[in-house]
């Protein structure tokens, strides 16, 4: 063995040991918190139980829903209450449909069917004569003097160019119907489609492409 005394040999001192951290507890280590949203980047989309706080609850509009919420095959939910209707998509949001645009919407297959979903509320028209809904393959218009139609393509486009219910042609009395114009049109040619307004009739034909005004 070494002599140990005066002149003996230095034993160097061991190297620092890394730092482990803070001592264990068995817990997993917290979540990060979220990322903080952008200035001026819209808010997520709420689902359907925050957009009925939203509007009033029980007390609102939409009164007590009627049946539970319901799971859609796209991923998409929705709720019935008493006096209409909450759809929400990842997409377009939750909004609102009320009075007898609801029960249409319904009809026509509601958020499966071709409208798709809403994508804004149930609005009430300048005139305050009835309301109006924008879906994502079209528009319900309703007033007690005209009931509750449906606009859609090229015919919807149209009808906004010309202010919709506050322009010319006032609100639409009539849903899309197609017509053939001669019996003698030839077989698989698309027909012409038409709708008619409290002041005039909307008429497309593919062929065309043009639609056409024409006065009441």
């Amino acid at each position: 063995p070494a002599p140990v005394g005066r002149g003996a040999p230095l034993i160097p001192p061991p190297p620092p040991r890394e730092s482990l951290g803070p001592p264990r507890t068995g817990l997993p280590p917290p979540a990060p918190p979220p990322p903080p949203r952008r200035r001026g980047a819209p808010p997520p989309p709420a689902p359907p139980p925050a957009r009925f706080a939203a509007v009033g609850g029980e007390a609102g509009a939409l009164g007590f829903p009627v049946e539970a919420p319901i799971s859609l095959p796209d991923g998409g939910r929705a709720s019935r209450f008493q006096r209409g209707r909450i759809s929400w998509s990842a997409d377009t949001g939750a909004w609102e449909l009320l009075h007898e645009i609801a029960p249409k919407y319904e009809a026509l297959g509601a958020e499966t069917g071709s409208l798709g979903y809403p994508v804004a509320a149930d609005t009430e028209v300048g005139d305050g004569r009835g309301r109006f809904a924008r879906f994502q393959g079209g528009r319900i218009s309703w007033s007690p003097q005209t009931g509750v139609h449906v606009v859609t393509g090229p015919i919807l486009e149209r009808y906004l160019e010309l202010s919709a219910e506050a322009g010319t042609l006032g609100y639409p009395v009539s849903d899309e119907r197609y017509l053939r114009d001669s019996p003698f049109k030839r077989f698989g040619s698309p027909p012409r489609r038409e709708v008619d307004f409290e002041r005039g009739t909307l008429s497309y034909d593919e062929r065309t492409g043009v639609v056409l005004v024409a006065p009441a």
